[in-house]
């Protein structure tokens, strides 16, 4: 029978699965979803069987809030993306971050490619035989999913082994 530790990191997994297709469905991630992983959090830190440096990730997690409001003032990030990202980089922790954050980058990447293949295919050229653009948005909140699922398999697998 999995324990409390386990059932919290799966309980933050399936929370990413559920932001992932909603915004996949709606392009938006709804407040509620990254309040419950951060919220999550603190159960995470009080039953895992190793030490959590919690100081740091909190310190992570704000400084990828900062940097992510940047990127959303410059319309490059959804405000949506911006918490998720924060509160995922809260599991991740310093021993996780980079990874987490390279992961995210090269599934966003993936996103991004297909996102532009389906856009293409949907295009119709116009009168004039030119291709109107259409707005860029992409479900950035796939690739934040799948990122922190490695981090959640990471953390499980750190306690069964």
């Amino acid at each position: 029978m999995p324990g409390v530790h386990t059932v919290a990191v799966l309980a933050f997994a399936a929370l990413l699965l559920w932001a992932a297709g909603e915004d996949i469905q709606r392009l938006t991630i709804s407040n509620w979803i990254s309040l419950a992983i951060v919220g999550l959090y603190p159960i995470y830190v009080l039953v895992s069987p190793v030490a959590v440096a919690w100081p740091w990730s909190l310190a992570i997690a704000a400084l990828t809030f900062a940097a992510g409001f940047v990127l959303f003032a410059l319309r490059l990030f959804g405000g949506g993306d911006v918490k998720l990202l924060a509160a995922t980089a809260l599991w991740a922790g310093p021993g996780l971050f980079a990874n987490f954050i390279f992961l995210t980058a090269i599934a966003g990447g993936v996103v991004g490619l297909v996102v532009l293949l389906l856009r293409r295919r949907r295009m119709s050229p116009a009168a004039d035989g030119t291709f109107a653009a259409q707005p860029a948005v992409m479900p950035y909140g796939v690739a934040i999913a799948v990122g922190g699922l490695m981090v959640a398999l990471t953390l499980v697998k750190g306690t069964l082994t």
